[in-house]
């Protein structure tokens, strides 16, 4: 229950998080409240994380945490491309239908416009940066990792659509990061 950034506001080292609906997850951005430095999901709106990051190593107290989650770098993006494939996948030889992500680029920054709600009237622009960028900004900035969780949808999840996340029970849509001031 509650907020993934709560969840890993608290938790120790982290090897996988639980599996959640994604709608429990926060959108909003909230510095300082209750302790909590947290960014959810603006980072890849942001053209140059560096400033940013240099601003909160000033601003943030030795040792403090920040928070952030993003679409995860490696399963998001232009280049990725969601499947629905019906193969013969498990040993009695029954059809079964399987849910894959084929990517073709992933190492290069790029920037690209994308619709981030169904509905949404114009385009936004998205920074894509493959995790050695990501964290080596927060790196350079003074920061260490000190928690990751890649949480995926419960395999008993009921979607709505054939290519909503809640399909892909082993790929991470989200990437959420916990780090530290040295």
């Amino acid at each position: 229950t509650g907020s993934w950034s709560e969840w890993i506001s608290r938790a120790g080292p982290l090897k996988n998080g639980p599996s959640q609906n994604r709608k429990h997850i926060s959108l909003q951005l909230s510095l300082g409240h209750n302790g909590r430095n947290e960014d959810h999901r603006r980072l890849m709106d942001i053209a140059e994380i560096d400033p940013l990051l240099r601003a909160l190593s000033q601003l943030l107290k030795p040792r403090a945490r920040f928070v952030f989650s993003i679409s995860h770098p490696c399963f998001n993006s232009t280049a990725g491309m969601k499947m629905i494939v019906e193969r013969t996948e498990n040993r009695d030889g029954e059809h079964v239908v399987v849910h894959a992500i084929q990517i073709s680029q992933y190492a290069t920054p790029t920037t690209y416009k994308g619709i981030g709600i169904i509905g949404q009237p114009t385009p936004q622009y998205y920074f894509h940066r493959p995790l050695n960028a990501l964290f080596g900004a927060c790196f350079r900035a003074g920061f260490v990792l000190d928690a990751l969780a890649e949480p995926t949808f419960d395999a008993n999840a009921q979607p709505n659509r054939p290519f909503s996340w809640e399909n892909y029970h082993e790929i991470p849509p989200v990437l959420i990061a916990r780090v530290r001031l040295v």
